[in-house]
């Protein structure tokens, strides 16, 4: 694998400076520039220098200079995960009707990847242009979980071996154990595992529905509770187990619109252990197919590659013969009376700050036809969409994020796009005006492919300046650039954005805004339609609706100004 650069100090900076440029005023701009010359004079090369030092020895242990920074910033997050980090995945997944038969198909599809990756027989990813991708994040699929603690939080792997495992399954807020592979590795049949699924309508039932209730909660919060209950030595064998399924399911059995399966797979309480990688969730009303993902491990596209694989799995002779029944195990907490009464405290506040967070999935026609004599990326009109809707919305451009895959680089994760640029602005400006011209949006695609080619080849400026401040800290220097406004500026994001591509396997994902006022995107490719999947939390003046319209009208407006480019 290549191994992830380090760019030059004098190139991001520069790049800095013109990323924040759209969200400052003049005075402000010649304020980020003195401070940036003053980074790039006194502690700048100290902190590059020791940078390429660090470098240099990640990558002699197969990591990169971002990788082990990376997921301390996400383990060392004390809010809910559900609320903060984690994500909510619908995926595609053709399965025949609905109910408990279908529930053990989808079962079946993905346990055969997660064992077939564990028997060493998944085939190493490579990218569109032939290039290696980094397969470490696949390691999550021997499952494993994240482990609350008081200050950062562990995560604990899964053992390796295909060999006699068990998966979750949550039903009604309470977890039982299934095996889920034979002696030899392989996945049980659909026949049996449907049978042992039919047997959830002979539990009695019970009013101890809290079971995934802690792992919703802050780490603060969460640590002490499960550092409670490990006390007990049959709390602390379920624990073990938790850790050691390959995953966890999550059975619903009540239909929901589109907007309302996303809400309740990343959000609502009792759907997912969320401190395991993958809580898969499959509804028995309807034709949903879900997951709940813990992000500090895995990133989207890894699940998408995961999906692609699952949709190829061959299920028509798998029920022949049976096999031997199985059965589920119940596991519950031993729990004292009074910390289950502060539990429900505790889940009802989490319940109350989630129902502030609501879904809306909009869908509007391509604007960019296809027989364009030029290419013309759906990932940048989506954006320049978007920003379009910020600026006629709310009168001024904020910061936006934008996730760039990094896989290419030995422990890629993910670079961060800033797509409001200078020529983006000026086309958005030009377009409310009603003055935008082909050669303004020529300007703004080109500015926005700059920047993908610039994160691809490893020369992004913005975890390279996540690297300085770390390096900073450690050297024990406190550089005003991290400190001042402008920087303050670029990183807080009142736009959040992710993008898979097509809705070809990850049909959409959700995911909290992260910032307060903000607002979580998902955009895709879908069937000839853009969607914009958004994330809000309700808002005395949010402006919501408003944004959505300014949405339509901006990708209208897009489609004018593309079919005036090809006609000019």
């Amino acid at each position: 694998m290549k191994h992830l650069p380090v760019p030059p100090l004098r190139q991001s900076l520069d790049r800095y400076l013109t990323a924040v440029r759209p969200l400052l005023d003049a005075d402000q701009q010649r304020r980020a520039e003195a401070v940036v010359e003053g980074f790039a004079t006194t502690d700048g090369p100290a902190s590059q220098k020791a940078l390429l030092r660090f470098a240099d020895e990640e990558n002699a242990a197969g990591r990169s200079w971002l990788s082990r920074q990376w997921l301390s910033i996400y383990l060392a997050n004390r809010a809910p995960l559900p609320l903060s980090s984690n994500v909510g995945f619908r995926i595609r997944l053709a399965t025949k009707g609905i109910g408990l038969d279908r529930a053990a198909e989808v079962i079946h599809r993905v346990a055969s990847v997660h064992l077939s990756y564990l028997r060493g027989e998944v085939d190493d990813e490579v990218s569109p242009r032939g290039n290696p991708l980094d397969m470490s994040q696949w390691q999550i699929l021997a499952g494993g979980v994240r482990r609350p603690q008081p200050v950062e939080d562990i995560f604990v792997e899964g053992r390796s071996e295909p060999t006699s495992r068990e998966i979750g399954v949550l039903w009604k807020g309470r977890l039982l154990m299934m095996p889920i592979s034979d002696e030899a590795g392989q996945p049980l049949s659909r026949r049996v595992l449907a049978a042992a699924l039919y047997r959830l309508k002979e539990l009695p039932l019970t009013d101890d529905d809290t079971f995934t209730h802690l792992s919703y909660l802050g780490s603060d919060k969460a640590s002490k509770y499960l550092d409670a209950l490990l006390e007990h030595p049959g709390n602390a064998e379920i624990h073990d187990r938790l850790v050691d399924a390959v995953f966890l399911v999550n059975l619903a059995d009540t239909s929901a619109s589109a907007d309302e399966h996303q809400h309740r797979v990343t959000f609502e309480p009792g759907q997912a252990w969320a401190y395991k990688p993958f809580t898969y969730q499959v509804s028995l009303a309807d034709d949903f197919v879900g997951v709940h993902s813990e992000h500090s491990v895995v990133d989207g596209v890894t699940l998408r590659s995961m999906v692609e694989v699952m949709q190829g799995v061959q299920c028509e002779d798998d029920d022949v013969g049976g096999g031997e029944p199985i059965v589920l195990e119940p596991l519950a907490w031993t729990v004292s009376d009074d910390v289950r009464a502060q539990l429900a405290c505790d889940i009802a506040s989490y319940r109350k700050t989630a129902e502030r967070h609501h879904v809306r999935i909009l869908q509007y026609p391509i604007p960019v036809p296809p027989d364009l004599p030029f290419s013309v990326s759906h990932d940048a009109i989506q954006q320049l969409a978007l920003l379009f809707a910020q600026v006629a919305t709310y009168g001024r451009a904020r910061s936006v994020y934008e996730a760039v895959d990094m896989r290419e680089f030995q422990a890629g994760r993910t670079e961060c796009l800033r797509p409001v640029t200078p020529d983006a602005l000026a086309l958005v400006q030009a377009m409310i005006r009603g003055t935008a011209t082909p050669d303004d949006l020529f300007a703004a695609l080109s500015a926005h492919k700059e920047q993908v080619i610039a994160c691809k080849t490893g020369q992004g400026f913005d975890r390279h300046l996540t690297g300085l401040q770390f390096m900073a800290e450690r050297l024990e220097m406190e550089p005003d650039l991290f400190t001042d406004e402008s920087y303050r500026r670029l990183t807080t994001d009142f736009l959040s954005t992710s993008s898979v591509g097509t809705a070809q396997h990850i049909v959409r994902f959700t995911f909290a805004p992260t910032t307060e006022g903000g607002i979580g995107v998902n955009y895709t490719v879908t069937d000839g339609m853009y969607e914009f999947c958004l994330i809000h939390r309700v808002e005395p003046s949010g402006r919501i609706d408003e944004f959505a319209a300014s949405l339509e009208t901006g990708v209208s407006a897009l489609k004018e100004l593309v079919g005036a480019a090809r006609d000019s």
